[in-house]
């Protein structure tokens, strides 16, 4: 985060590897802390890294405090290096595959995790014998 090139914004830079849905994750993610985006420039290089800056505000301007940035910088990282949470779990002949997938605020989840996960299941050949969606709540950030 840079707050110097801008009299007025916030310079948010990211730098990571592109994965489908990441601009997807990161405009969730400043929706939920109330921040509005006012210019960005992505670009994706040949060799997969995105290189994203976002000149950003919120409601009384730039982001000034440090703890909010420090927060706001751990909740990308965890969103854009864990989008989607998934454990496998034996239970004798049976496995369990739960995938945990983040929701805004008002209650959207990532568009097509399920045809996703469903999709690479089948091309590993792997039956899927129940399948069940449900919504929990289990804190906010």
């Amino acid at each position: 985060m840079d707050n110097s090139l801008s009299p007025a914004h916030t310079l948010i830079q990211i730098v990571r590897p592109d994965h489908k849905g990441l601009h997807y994750d990161i405009m969730r993610t400043l929706k939920d802390y109330n921040i509005q985006i006012s210019y960005g420039r992505f670009y994706v290089s040949q060799n997969g890294i995105s290189d994203i800056d976002l000149f950003v505000i919120q409601m009384n301007g730039k982001i000034i405090d440090p703890n909010k940035q420090r927060a706001l910088c751990e909740r990308l990282r965890l969103e854009l290096f864990h989008p989607l949470r998934v454990t496998v779990v034996s239970y004798g002949p049976d496995t369990e595959f739960l995938v945990a997938n983040p929701v805004e605020l008002f209650g959207k989840g990532r568009p097509l995790v399920f045809y996703d996960i469903t999709l690479a299941l089948k091309l590993l050949h792997t039956c899927i014998f129940l399948a069940e969606i449900g919504r929990h709540l289990i804190g906010r950030m």
